[in-house]
């Protein structure tokens, strides 16, 4: 959970492990640190319970642009196994309070990944540094990722960000 410091009359430095600026009324940051630290504890408790299985958890890992293999050989295949896992977590159908839901994602994202991971090697993204990670995965999102051909692909994208913005694994 991140905490603050009052940097200003009216600005309050977060200390998280990306640096987030929050400006507030003078008076106020205190009220925004526990709005923020309810918002953070509801995010960590809300993932707890949408993947229970930390396995399923670690799939997103392959995501990150930083381990993305540079090499042809390495990378055709990276990734496969753990996009098949989540694809067994959301795309199937779900049954809730006798409501059906259809699957989130379907098994083209096998195909959206390869030719995104692709495009990441090609454009010299991948094997980057870590601390580039989210950089480079918010900038995919508004760019390369925000066409129709990644749906699929988009939403586990967003979910990685969602992880690595919550600092929770």
């Amino acid at each position: 959970v991140p905490y603050g410091t009052l940097a200003s009359s009216d600005r309050l430095q977060l200390e998280t492990k990306y640096s987030i600026d929050v400006h507030c009324a003078t008076g106020e940051h205190g009220k925004v640190m526990s709005v923020l630290k309810q918002y953070a504890e509801d995010i960590v408790s809300n993932l707890g319970d949408r993947f229970p299985n930390v396995k399923t958890v670690s799939c997103f890992d392959v995501m990150s642009p930083s381990v993305i293999p540079k090499d042809d050989a390495l990378r055709k295949d990276y990734g496969h196994a753990e996009l098949n896992e989540l694809l067994e977590w959301y795309g199937e159908l779900v049954t809730e309070d006798g409501t059906t839901y259809p699957p989130i994602i379907k098994s083209k994202v096998l195909v959206q990944w390869d030719h995104w991971k692709d495009s990441l090697a090609t454009r010299g993204v991948a094997g980057r540094e870590t601390e580039l990670d989210v950089t480079i995965l918010a900038h995919e999102l508004q760019n390369e990722l925000n066409r129709d051909s990644y749906t699929d692909l988009r939403f586990l994208i967003l979910v990685k960000v969602s992880f690595l913005l919550t600092s929770v694994y």
